[in-house]
């Protein structure tokens, strides 16, 4: 296997962990706002504005970011079924076209994700005074991760298939 292969390989390993516990964090986070919002409703009759909002926010992080990780463990997207259903001389070949959907996948999230955050930039979420562009850039970073996660997976099933 080749050391770029490898490199990336490490890359990939760093960039989920990474995802997973920004993530994590981002739940963890979210929680504690919505018990917050629940506390002050129910026990002081007067909830905060800014918690929906926020939570809100902090669940496409935490979404997407899971999503891109899914990725790259093999969990989520993809053409399972007919990759599980396959004969053996089709596998290789729509197993290398099934990375490739998911890659051009990532790359429009990316690209779409975005022109939205440019496109609403100047728009202010009312309730926090920061920008409404904050909800598209988890596209982007989720459709980058998917493209590196689907090289990767690209690169070590050509690996395997040329090694065995």
């Amino acid at each position: 296997m080749s050391s770029f292969i490898i490199q990336l390989s490490r890359l990939s390993k760093r960039l989920q962990e990474l995802a997973l516990l920004i993530s994590a964090f981002a739940m963890i986070l979210m929680v504690a706002i919505i018990c917050w919002q629940v506390f002050t409703r129910y026990g002081f009759n007067r909830s905060p504005a800014w918690s929906e909002p926020v939570a809100l926010l902090l669940m496409l992080y935490y979404i997407l970011l899971t999503a891109a990780v899914g990725v790259a463990q093999g969990f989520h997207l993809g053409l399972r079924f007919v990759l599980d259903h396959a004969k053996e001389p089709w596998k290789f070949g729509l197993t290398i076209v099934n990375y490739c959907f998911m890659a051009f996948f990532g790359l429009q999230m990316a690209l779409q994700g975005a022109v939205l955050a440019d496109f609403t930039s100047t728009h202010i979420i009312p309730t926090l005074s920061v920008s409404r562009s904050l909800a598209y850039w988890p596209f982007v970073g989720a459709g980058v991760l998917i493209m590196i996660f689907c090289l990767e997976r690209i690169l070590l099933t050509i690996a395997d298939k040329t090694r065995g």
